[in-house]
């Protein structure tokens, strides 16, 4: 049995027919069990999602991105007389629109040079959260000629300079969690200097459903969040190994990842790096695996000890981890709860970082 639905674009007059016509598509889907396109289904929601700010700052509103959560926009921002990107994130619950302010407004505050800069962080008419943020005009990563990642040089100064726009924001007890070939940007081909976009941006939420479904579907995510494990600094450093491995050789990460046999994931990773790219020093072949543990205790800790030991190499001045913020041990805040609920918990609380239980008593 086959149904086919013509939805016209742009026809956003009849909500009510066309929310019916979603509710009809998805009992259709349950009963006779067959698969439709996501975007079909979603389609009605989408089409009535209307966007309205709360002054006239954003003007010329271009639709970039569709989905059932997010809303991407390309405007023109009267008040910095530039084009800029938009993202509106689309949620009723009041706990998610709290947590997706507070992380954007930590995000604004980084003023980093190698993140594209926020400019706003507010809600709009209709109570939805929304970041306007710089459009980078630069380069993706993922659109560069392999040959110029074959020079180590070029490499290591891409990197540092992604792991230092990393430090500030793992130093707020925050992880970025939006790494890929295509959020990165270079100014031109020739650049290594690297520079991170918000397009593809979205807080985690802390429940451990969200951080699930993201680290099982983002061949880019760290394999802890899919494991019901907070995020810390490592999984940012998790996703540039990923994204270093796959301009290098050319080849997807996500087979590598199936591999259970850390023995067995070493050795392909490691040969693959040599096969791809010869001319590349042995220390930073398996630096670029020590961000691919899959074991993130065994992994760098922080960005600071992955530049210390490029520097320790000889791949990186000494100048560069200068300044560097060091991130905290632990992203989860501690707070006091009473020495018999401590010592009752000690024994089914483990530190990440060692293999026996550990409690912390301060004061």
């Amino acid at each position: 049995t086959t149904v086919t639905y013509v939805l016209p674009r742009g026809n956003t007059e009849n909500f009510l027919a066309i929310n019916l016509l979603s509710e009809k598509i998805s009992l259709i889907c349950r009963k006779y069990d067959h698969f439709f396109d996501t975007s079909t289904i979603l389609i009605a929601k989408i089409m009535t999602h209307s966007v309205s700010f709360t002054n006239a700052r954003y003007t010329n509103l271009q639709t970039l991105n569709l989905s059932e959560h997010s809303h991407l926009l390309r405007s023109f921002d009267t008040e910095r007389n530039e084009h800029v990107l938009i993202r509106i994130f689309r949620t009723s619950n009041e706990a998610e629109q709290s947590y997706i302010l507070t992380e954007a407004a930590a995000l604004a505050k980084l003023a980093s040079p190698h993140v594209a800069t926020l400019y706003d962080v507010n809600i709009t008419a209709h109570n939805e959260p929304y970041i306007a943020f710089e459009n980078l005009q630069h380069i993706p990563l993922d659109t560069v000629p392999r040959p110029q990642f074959s020079s180590p040089q070029f490499i290591v100064q891409m990197a540092a300079s992604l792991l230092s726009a990393l430090a500030p924001l793992h130093a707020q007890m925050r992880a970025l969690l939006c790494l890929s070939p295509a959020s990165v940007r270079l100014a031109d081909e020739e650049s290594p200097v690297a520079r991170i976009a918000l397009d593809n941006w979205r807080p985690i939420a802390g429940d451990e459903e969200t951080r699930t479904i993201y680290g099982a579907h983002n061949p880019y995510a760290a394999p802890e969040l899919a494991l019901h494990l907070p995020p810390d600094a490592r999984a940012d450093l998790y996703s540039i190994g990923i994204i270093l491995y796959e301009i290098i050789t050319g080849q997807p990460f996500q087979d590598m990842a199936f591999v259970d046999s850390a023995g067995m994931l070493s050795h392909l990773v490691l040969k693959s790096l040599r096969d791809h790219a010869p001319a590349l020093p042995d220390a930073l072949v398996q630096w670029i695996y020590g961000l691919l543990e899959h074991d993130r205790s065994m992994r760098f800790f922080s960005v600071r000890e992955a530049l210390e030991y490029l520097a320790a190499h000889g791949l990186l001045p000494n100048e560069v981890i200068n300044g560097i913020e060091t991130s905290p041990v632990s992203l989860i805040p501690v707070n006091a709860i009473g020495m018999e609920t401590a010592f009752a918990a000690v024994v089914n609380v483990q530190s990440p970082f060692v293999e026996a239980p550990v409690l912390e008593i301060s004061g």
